[in-house]
């Protein structure tokens, strides 16, 4: 699964949170909680029953919202563009100050509550379609925050990673009848006294999904910039040899750039790490970083194209970050997150002077070695798993 920052998890979960506080949630919330906590006679279940019905009731949220958020990260991944989260960004920040009451959206004051008889409790497959109805009815009702999370999906370029996100929403909103269901009546009486401050709840919700939609926009801008120039960095398939049409000026160019594309970078561990580390097979780098969108989407890909590479011998297979610069985490802080995301990729560090002598601008590139350590070429953007591999298989014929 690409990789999934902390920061969009818990997003998501407090934007389930708060579209359980919605205007048209805490009415109903005796009515549903009756329904899952009563049966057909109107006694109170047991403990388990109450607990296996708003469980079953959770489920059902999900299975909707998931389907959304699988929908919503295939979407961004075939779009795949700065710009498009830019507009994910900007739709975030218009339903944050809708949702504090700046302005008014008509189409989104609409709601349609699902037909579902609520007067009698059900077991747990009634509580899961009433888990379908409420996802399906309350939509409208609270839009804003869903359309908000669904756009972080968009953002993240992932099938899998906008379901999960979704997942985690529909959890957040879930959670909250599940302790009422399972809890006292009193606990029910006191979250629907908040019925008063549900302004001020509104408020303060659509201020921090406004700030989570500016983020959204600063980092995709950010990546939008950085992709628009690279000077130096030619394409893989264009011919960097010293036999080229114009050779008094290229030559000399190419000993330039040769001499750039060597490195001597540190790894994770403090060791030293240079070109020659790699000889004898063709080399492939990622210069990538967490805050760029394009890079993480194709982030869990190129770490089990690295893994195949380095372990049948075929190419050696890294990547750089530059800590501390474009907005990138400090060492310490990559590290941390390095380990909870679980991953195996050899990641080396640059201060800057690497991609600054390659003069690139653009993130990620990908930077091509052949088996003797000659820089062959580079490519703006993630090519895709099978275009690297077969640049590999090409390296490995003409070596041949």
């Amino acid at each position: 699964m690409d990789a999934l920052t902390m920061g969009s998890v818990l997003a998501a979960l407090a934007a389930g949170f708060v579209s359980f506080f919605s205007p048209c949630t805490l009415p109903v919330l005796p009515v549903y909680v009756a329904f899952l906590a009563a049966d057909a006679e109107g006694e109170r279940k047991s403990v388990a029953s109450r607990l296996l019905s708003s469980l079953a009731f959770t489920l059902g949220l999900m299975t909707v919202f998931v389907a959304l958020g699988f929908g919503a990260g295939a979407l961004g991944k075939v779009v795949n563009s700065s710009a498009f989260g830019i507009i994910c960004g900007m739709l975030v920040i218009v339903m944050g100050i809708y949702l504090t009451g700046a302005i008014r959206i008509p189409a989104l004051e609409r709601e349609w509550r699902p037909g579902l008889s609520l007067r009698e409790g059900g077991g747990a497959v009634a509580a899961y379609l009433l888990g379908l109805g409420f996802s399906l009815g309350w939509t409208p009702c609270v839009g804003p925050v869903l359309a908000s999370v669904l756009a972080l999906a968009a953002q993240e370029g992932s099938a899998l990673v906008g379901g999960v996100l979704l997942a985690v929403y529909a959890l957040g909103l879930g959670v909250p009848f599940i302790a009422l269901s399972v809890g006292s009546g009193a606990l029910l009486e006191r979250v629907s006294g908040l019925k008063r401050y549900t302004p001020q709840i509104k408020a303060v919700g659509g201020a921090l999904i406004a700030a989570l939609g500016l983020w959204m926009v600063i980092s995709s801008a950010r990546a939008e910039v950085a992709n628009s120039v690279v000077e130096n960095v030619p394409a893989v398939s264009e011919s960097t040899s010293t036999e080229s049409s114009d050779e008094s000026s290229s030559t000399d160019e190419y000993a330039a750039l040769q001499e750039a594309a060597r490195f001597t970078l540190r790894s994770m561990d403090g060791g030293s790490v240079g070109l020659e580390s790699y000889a004898g097979r063709p080399l492939i780098i990622k210069v990538w970083g967490t805050w760029c969108p394009p890079c993480m989407a194709g982030l869990a890909e190129y770490q089990e194209f690295a893994q195949e590479m380095n372990e049948s011998g075929e190419a050696y297979v890294a990547s750089v970050v530059i800590p501390g610069r474009y907005g990138e985490k400090s060492e310490e802080a990559f590290e941390e997150w390095y380990a909870e995301q679980g991953m195996t990729l050899e990641v080396l560090y640059d201060t800057g002077a690497f991609v600054d002598g390659l003069g690139i601008q653009s993130f990620p590139t990908f930077l091509f070695y052949d088996r003797d350590g000659a820089f062959v070429g580079g490519q703006i953007g993630d090519p895709g798993v099978e275009t690297l591999r077969d640049i590999v298989g090409e390296l490995n014929a003409e070596a041949a």
